[in-house]
Formats: C-alpha cells, structure tokens, sequence
C-alpha cells in the first residue's frame, strides 16, 4: 500500500511517499496505481518492487493537467557539518527545507521544497572595518556609506553593489550566498515567517522601522523625521545556526539573477542546489536584477520575512541599507 495521501496543491503537484518496505512486500498492483495515479507511478512502484528505489527517496509527481511528468528525488543524506569551522562562521545542514509562501506577494510563490547542501555562512554582515581593511589591502573596490554616522567599524558595511559584495566575499576565499541558502539560513526547515518564528517583528528582536515610523536606531537629521540607522553587528538576540542580524539591519546581497516567481523560474529554481535563472551564469538573457533579502533599518517588520525578495540593479550603488554576508561551500562537500 501507499503510505500518505495524494494532494493537489496550486501548481497541481502530487506528492506522496514510497515505502520501501511496505511496496516490495504489498500485493497492490501496477495496474491499481495506474489507475489512481498514471501510469508514470506505475513504473515507479514497479521499480520499488523490484529494489530500483533507495529507502528514504521522496518521489514528487508534476503534472501538467492531469498527466505525470519527471520525478523530484532528494540526496538521502547531506555532508555532515564539519567539525573545524572558520572564525566567525556558522554551519547550516544541508536537506530540504519549505522555499517561498503562498500568502506573499507573487514574486515568492509557490511554497516549494528545495534541497540545500550543507554550506557556512557568516555569523554576522560584514562590517565597515571588515570592508575598509580589505580596501586598504588592495583586495576590494572602494566603497563607503553615504553618511558619515554609518562609517563605525562594527556597523554593517552599506553603500555596497552587488560587484563590491561579491569582490570581497571572493578576496576572503568565500561567495556570496545563493537566494535559497539564504532563505535556508534564516528559516531553517519549518517554513517560519520570520528567523524568530511567527512573532511580528519589533525593535526588540530586530533592526527595523518602527510601526510609528521611527527608526530603532533614533538617530535624527536636522529638521528630517526619526529615521534610524544601522546598529553594530550582532545587537539583537541571536537566530538560528548561530546567524545574527538575518532580519533587519541591512538588506544583503545574493548570488542569484532575480525571477519574477519562482514559478515563472521553472527548473532552475527547483530541485536540488537552485541558482536561480540561467543557473547562476555570469550573463542571464532577459534578466537584469539582483535580489537583496532579509529587510533593513529603513524598512517596516515586514519587509524582514524570512521570504520578502526585493530586486535591484546590482552596479547601483546609492543605497545606505544594502549590504551582505557571505557563504563558503566546506571541503567535505
């Protein structure tokens, strides 16, 4: 017998899970599946009959219309986390994870199980000291905040494109993360909306505009409302895997070209390790944007979802709330 029940969700997926055990030692027929689920599961559970499919694999069946497609099979395990992690990094496990929302705006669906290898990522944004040390080694482009109150060394480096971000996460041998590690990296595997969980997000547990307006950093300019401004790195109470600051502070740049949905995406937003469209090239024909996540000083809680994606040009470089943090694949991998 099948275990789980088939259901069709909004981009008319089924999913259900294949027992090893129970398929090899059942008496239900190819001929019964076909006739509940295609003929394409029949070939599936034949396989499982035979000893063709590895315990644990989940089998998802895309349908177009009512008629089965290619199956989505996950690695049975991930690399284990190493044991010796580079200063200052936290290590995320590799698996699935619930990608994206359906009660967002449309450039976040469809929630989607995506798998991530296990990869690390800064504890912290990278900060204005970090940045102006490799500036002074010659190893990053010059860059600086628009403001003179935002150049404190522990304060996250802003004022940054996507060129500078991506410049020295590679001068410090690592990467930027791609969009899916990231959303990993701030709401593990249980689909949370925010790194905290469902709580709305307040000054207490992040850097963010206020619901008055104000800034949580109460730094005001002349005659110009109370805006805020970034705090120092690690102020607000820590998330999961060991990462501050994944909602709020500074918004952070990513790897990936920017997709209208993930639906619109199609395979490369899919599967196993998606790097968005054109899986990540250098060049992406019809895409312009990149996408920084996770909210800012400068804007409401909720912006600061583990899933709110907000595109933008990646050599533009005005923004006093854009930064980043970076990721490194381990060796294990």
């Amino acid at each position: 017998m099948l275990t789980g029940t088939p259901s069709r969700t909004h981009d008319r997926r089924i999913n259900f899970r294949v027992s090893v055990h129970t398929c090899r030692h059942s008496r239900v027929s190819a001929a019964k599946i076909t006739e509940r689920f295609g003929s394409f599961n029949a070939r599936v559970w034949a396989q499982c009959r035979f000893g063709a499919l590895s315990v644990g694999i989940l089998c998802a069946i895309h349908v177009a219309g009512s008629t089965p497609s290619e199956a989505q099979t996950w690695p049975v395990d991930a690399a284990p986390c190493p044991t010796d992690l580079p200063d200052r990094m936290s290590c995320v496990p590799g698996g699935v994870f619930i990608r994206g929302s359906d009660n967002g705006p449309e450039n976040v669906r469809p929630a989607e199980k995506v798998w991530v290898s296990t990869f690390l990522m800064d504890q912290y944004e990278v900060t204005y000291g970090e940045y102006r040390e490799c500036v002074k080694n010659k190893k990053c482009p010059e860059a600086k905040p628009q403001y003179i109150d935002y150049d404190h060394p522990k304060q996250p480096m802003t004022g940054v494109n996507w060129f500078d971000a991506k410049a020295y996460c590679e001068a410090m041998g690592k990467r930027l993360p791609t969009e899916a590690e990231w959303e990993k990296a701030a709401r593990t595997d249980d689909g949370r909306t925010y790194p905290w969980g469902e709580e709305s997000a307040t000054c207490d547990r992040a850097v963010i505009m206020d619901k008055a307006g104000k800034g949580c950093g109460n730094k005001k300019r002349g005659k110009n409302p109370e805006k805020g401004k970034p705090w120092a790195v690690g102020s607000k109470p820590v998330g999961p895997y060991g990462l501050f600051d994944m909602a709020g502070n500074s918004w952070e740049w990513v790897e990936d070209w920017y997709s209208e949905s993930y639906a619109a995406c199609g395979k490369s937003c899919q599967g196993v390790d998606p790097k968005g469209p054109c899986d990540g090239a250098e060049k992406c024909p019809g895409h312009h944007e990149k996408l920084v996540r996770g909210g800012s000083w400068y804007w409401p809680g909720n912006y600061a979802t583990t899933f709110y994606r907000r595109p933008h040009f990646p050599a533009n470089h005005p923004f006093h709330h854009f930064g980043f943090r970076c990721a490194k694949t381990p060796n294990n991998n």
